[in-house]
C-alpha cells in the first residue's frame, strides 16, 4: 500500500471523482493489490482493509478534504478559507457553532468543487472537532469521532 496509495491519492482535493464509474475505478486498483497480497484473497474487500486497518480510497479523500479545509482555515497554506467559503450568519445551528454557507449550484461540475464538496461534511462535524486548536488534535478528535460514527452505523 505503500507504493500505491500515494499515486491514488496525489492531489485528490483538486480532482475527487463524483461519478460512481471514476470512484469505482480507482477503488478497483485498491481492491486488486489488496486481493493480491498471501493471505487475503479469500477476503472480501471490507474485511482485507479492516485487517491491513485500511480505510476505502473514497473514504480517505473525505479526511483529506477536511484536512485541507482545516489548513486553509488556519493559514497552513496561502489561500485563506475567505477566498472560498462564506461562514453561515444564522444562530440556530446543530453540532458546531462555525457552520459554513452552501452556496446554490446550477451545474453539477460546480457543485463537486472542493469549495462546495467539504461543506456538507463539515458542517456535520461536532463542535469538539472544527474547534481543534492543532492540526494534530484535528486529526485525533476527527478519527474518534470516525470511528464513533462507524460503530453507530453498524
Amino acid at each position: 500500500m505503500t507504493y500505491v496509495q500515494p499515486i491514488l491519492e496525489y492531489c485528490s482535493s483538486v480532482w475527487s471523482p463524483h461519478h460512481k464509474y471514476p470512484i469505482n475505478k480507482i477503488e478497483y486498483v485498491q481492491k486488486i493489490f489488496t486481493n493480491r497480497l498471501p493471505g487475503l484473497w479469500n477476503l472480501p474487500y471490507s474485511q482485507r482493509l479492516a485487517s491491513l486497518n485500511i480505510q476505502s480510497l473514497e473514504h480517505r479523500r473525505i479526511l483529506s478534504d477536511l484536512t485541507l479545509f482545516y489548513k486553509l482555515q488556519h493559514h497552513y497554506c496561502d489561500s485563506s478559507v475567505a477566498d472560498f467559503f462564506k461562514v453561515c450568519s444564522t444562530s440556530i445551528t446543530r453540532r458546531n457553532s462555525q457552520k459554513l454557507y452552501k452556496e446554490h449550484c446550477s451545474t453539477d461540475v460546480t457543485k463537486n468543487y472542493f469549495s462546495n464538496r467539504v461543506v456538507a461534511i463539515r458542517n456535520c462535524l461536532p463542535s469538539c472537532v472544527v474547534s481543534a486548536s492543532s492540526l494534530n488534535s484535528f486529526k485525533g478528535t476527527l478519527h474518534s469521532y470516525e470511528a464513533i460514527f462507524q460503530n453507530n452505523r453498524n
